[in-house]
């Protein structure tokens, strides 16, 4: 057997790597990304193009590619017809998902009675947003753009009203909205308080003040919070500040002065008139006062007129009389008053005789 030598001879030819570089071509603000292969003024006949995603399958051959996908992605270009050096000649990419939505919301400082102006603020991702407008609506429908605002992350207004806002990215599509009602608060409520209470820990004087009906309560003595109850019941001497807040977010302040008074006390009225109702026989009790017992006798010794009163929590104006008995109006001149008075807590019990002057 003769072995022949077979001899082919292969032309290889070396070319240059083509100079490319993958960038974003367009965007639109629904999302939609097209890349292209920047071929730096070559023809895309004379180069092959393969673009590959994040699990280096092959997605494109032209080039242009709209990515259906996001992550780092391949693009290779080689001369027309070439194969593939030990290195190719790739370059990587990252898709990145676009922002086409980023969420806004509006919020207001409370708008009070007696306030001029409120705060409007926005919370956004602002590292997302590139341009911000604010518009406001009356309560005709008129729109406005107020320009004077934009850019803005809050605005002062005094206006009532509705306010909007639009945030863009930045291609200058809209990616985000909210809208506000801006309303002055209605609520006429304010703290009712004494100037001064009278209080005596000693004998239990359990004087509860009741403000009136808020959202939140601040009590405040020396400068430190105290309670946070809606009915307080102070236990120290001093000057305090009351803090409320309303429904509607609105705070007030009001002031009132403590006293320790601990002297168990009862007063009435030594005169009164039978024509005028501004002027009955009223007595009066301190806090400390939890029982009384009023009578009233004329000249012959006859009760004309009696009262009595338990469970008393604060200071109170009671047992009034207008000078009535057996539905006739007595008669004019001096009748003899006893008061019997007591405090529970250290079982103390007094009593007053006086007299009362009664004229027309």
């Amino acid at each position: 057997m003769v072995l022949c030598t077979i001899t082919k001879t292969i032309q290889v030819k070396r070319t240059e790597p083509v100079n490319f570089e993958p960038q974003i071509s367009e965007q639109t603000c629904d999302g939609k990304l097209i890349f292209e292969a920047n071929l730096f003024g070559k023809s895309a006949a004379e180069v092959d193009i393969f673009w590959y995603n994040e699990l280096g399958a092959l997605v494109g051959n032209e080039q242009f590619l709209t990515p259906e996908t996001y992550g780092i992605f391949t693009l290779e270009v080689r001369p027309k017809g070439s194969y593939p050096c030990p290195a190719p000649n790739s370059k990587e990419f990252e898709v990145i998902k676009p922002i086409i939505a980023v969420e806004g919301n509006l919020s207001a400082t409370p708008f009070c009675s007696d306030g001029e102006n409120v705060t409007v603020s926005l919370e956004a991702d602002f590292g997302l947003v590139s341009k911000i407008q604010w518009y406001y609506r009356d309560f005709n429908g008129n729109l406005v753009w107020l320009k004077n605002f934009n850019g803005q992350r809050e605005i002062v207004v005094s206006k009532e009203g509705t306010y909007e806002v639009e945030i863009f990215n930045k291609l200058g599509c809209t990616v985000g909205k909210d809208v506000l009602m801006v309303m002055r608060s209605m609520d006429e409520s304010r703290p009712q308080v004494e100037e001064t209470y009278l209080i005596c820990p000693s004998l239990g004087s359990d004087q509860g003040i009741n403000p009136g009906n808020f959202q939140k309560y601040e009590w405040i003595l020396n400068g430190n919070l105290v309670s946070e109850e809606a009915v307080f019941s102070p236990t120290e001497s001093g000057k305090y500040i009351l803090t409320v807040t309303n429904s509607d977010s609105c705070t007030f302040s009001t002031a009132f002065e403590v006293l320790v008074e601990c002297k168990v006390q009862v007063i009435h009225t030594t005169g009164m008139s039978i024509k005028d109702s501004q002027r009955p026989f009223r007595v009066y009790s301190n806090p400390l006062v939890d029982e009384i017992g009023v009578w009233i006798y004329n000249n012959w010794g006859q009760l004309v007129y009696q009262c009595s009163k338990q469970n008393l929590t604060a200071g109170n104006e009671l047992c009034e009389w207008y000078g009535d008995f057996n539905g006739q109006t007595i008669e004019t001149g001096t009748y003899a008053v006893k008061i019997i008075y007591k405090n529970n807590v250290e079982n103390i019990t007094k009593s007053i005789r006086s007299s009362v002057t009664v004229v027309d």
